[in-house]
């Protein structure tokens, strides 16, 4: 102890580079510590330069518009979520780290169907606000239209991102989010403004970060199935200590 704090005071750099280099416990924690802070970073100086270069090209009241949408997206997504996402990522992990793969894949079908009845209530009273709200312009209504969609997207990209980090892959669950998203959505802004001469709008706008989260929603479908491997074969076999459910398990089994 005295020595690994000798050493951190001498050179801090040098200690997390041999605590990274490890195996075991301690390497996998000090790698994924080292590579959430440099996606978090990155996904920072993403958001910095869309924030910056939409403030440049929209009207002040197009870069209103899309940011008090993107604020309702981030009020609304907390019920949406449901906490769903770091409930998945904990109990994945359990299952995973018990070999309980049937438990596994009912935690994900609940999790999606949760999410499914969350949407199912917030979007249609959305679409039913737009439609019975007065004196908005038809661009606002859009832009809020699109906002749901974006919405929708992004919840199930939070949920295939939390399964991923629960299977012990923390980079590549967080670099979708984090990095590609924000990045597909500054070049997306770019290509359309600067080389196809498109103006932009608020809505054109949000439909860009739907189109962007949509990306990353296949990205990471993709790689929860790179992730998880022969897990479909492990779910079919049933574990031989496996009881039957009983009262409220017997009609929402977690286990499949």
């Amino acid at each position: 102890m005295l020595r690994c704090c000798s050493v951190l005071k001498r050179n801090p750099f040098a200690f997390f580079a041999g605590l990274a280099r490890e195996r075991g416990t301690r390497g996998a924690l000090a790698r994924g510590a080292a590579g959430s802070m440099g996606l978090t970073v990155g996904k920072n100086a993403l958001q910095l330069g869309v924030a910056i270069l939409l403030a440049r090209i929209l009207a002040p009241s197009g870069y209103g518009r899309y940011a008090f949408a993107m604020s309702l997206v981030g009020i609304v997504g907390l019920f949406v979520m449901l906490g769903l996402p770091g409930l998945l990522t904990r109990e994945v992990a359990v299952g995973e780290a018990r070999g309980e793969w049937s438990l596994v894949r009912g935690l994900v079908r609940r999790a999606n169907q949760a999410m499914l009845i969350a949407l199912a209530v917030v979007v249609p009273a959305g679409v039913a606000l737009l439609l019975l709200w007065p004196h908005i312009t038809w661009d606002f209504r859009l832009t809020l239209a699109f906002a749901l969609g974006f919405l929708a997207i992004n919840a199930f990209v939070q949920l295939r991102s939390a399964e991923i980090m629960g299977l012990r892959y923390v980079i590549a669950g967080q670099v979708g989010t984090l990095c590609v998203q924000p990045g597909l959505l500054l070049a997306a802004v770019l290509v359309l403004v600067f080389a196809a001469g498109v103006p932009l709008t608020a809505a054109r706008a949000l439909f860009l970060a739907a189109a962007a989260a949509l990306a990353v929603l296949v990205l990471n479908t993709l790689l929860v199935h790179r992730c998880t491997g022969s897990g479909p074969r492990v779910c079919a076999r049933r574990s031989p200590s496996t009881r039957p459910a009983t009262g409220c398990g017997a009609r929402f089994p977690l286990r499949c």
